[in-house]
């Protein structure tokens, strides 16, 4: 396939959305330094792993959203640390503790899914592989579900306590998240991509790694860092379920699509799915 999608999300990705946070948190946040610090961690790097979700609720490209996912965590191993120093340089902290998270918490995982896929393959074969992943797409979607529900349940006294601070962080991340999404789903539009590609492409250079974030905020800075990183997720997620709701509207009017509905969509693929399946146990 044609590498322009890779190239879309990479530049939008490490050219863009980092600088972007940064100039937002200037914006909204100087006169608060431990919030400042935190919205600018939570811009360092790209989502791994709910944007998949996001893409399957669009009825965008899966398989494409995973290549997607796949090299932006070995990227983004390599520049966490150079980002944080270099947009937080004036901020105390160690530049190595940073790279150790980084390494605990996305290299170990890597390593583990890569042995898994390659140790489940090579016992069960590459039929019961797809067979399994076939099931655990619907988790997928349970996973989402259960997440908000916990966020909210663990976080509703913090959002109670601090609604100030919501507010202040709810400001620039919401701008932050459809002016990115917005930007590079018309990018991938105007350069000639389809429905299904554009979607896969908007949410890899939208999201952002929370999970990261939140590690890199308790190992390398204060605890009122760690609280706005925190608060990040509880804002980004409704964000980008209204973005998949955007993303479903505007599907006909500038890619002509059938303008099914989400569901629809799914069962489709599902079918597909089940097809290639069947396909791949056969041969």
């Amino acid at each position: 396939r044609s590498p322009k999608q890779l190239l879309i999300v990479m530049f939008f990705n490490y050219a863009i959305a980092p600088f972007f946070m940064l100039l937002l948190a200037k914006i909204f946040l100087s006169g608060e330094p431990d919030l400042y610090t935190g919205l600018v961690l939570y811009g360092l790097a790209p989502c791994i792993a709910m944007v998949i979700v996001f893409t399957y609720l669009a009825a965008g490209n899966g398989p494409l959203a995973i290549i997607l996912v796949a090299v932006n965590s070995i990227i983004q191993m390599i520049l966490i640390p150079v980002y944080a120093k270099l947009l937080l340089g004036e901020v105390n902290f160690d530049v190595w503790v940073v790279g150790e998270s980084v390494v605990l918490y996305l290299g170990i995982p890597l390593i583990a899914g890569i042995l898994t896929r390659f140790l489940g393959v090579r016992r069960f074969g590459e039929g019961w592989f797809h067979k399994l992943k076939f099931y655990l797409d619907t988790m997928s979607i349970v996973g989402l579900l259960f997440t908000l529900v916990v966020m909210f349940a663990l976080k509703g006294d913090l959002i109670l306590k601090n609604p100030l601070l919501i507010v202040q962080m709810a400001i620039p991340m919401t701008i932050f998240f459809w002016v990115m999404f917005v930007a590079v789903y018309l990018t991938g539009w105007k350069l000639g991509l389809d429905y299904k590609d554009a979607v896969a492409v908007g949410f890899n250079g939208t999201g952002r790694d929370f999970e990261i974030a939140i590690a890199i905020a308790i190992t390398a800075f204060s605890p009122a860092v760690a609280l706005a990183t925190v608060i990040g997720p509880l804002i980004e997620v409704p964000v980008m379920l209204v973005l998949v709701w955007f993303a479903k509207k505007t599907e006909y009017r500038l890619f002509g699509s059938s303008g099914k509905s989400v569901g629809e969509s799914i069962v489709q693929d599902r079918r597909q799915g089940t097809e290639a399946l069947k396909n791949s146990i056969n041969s």
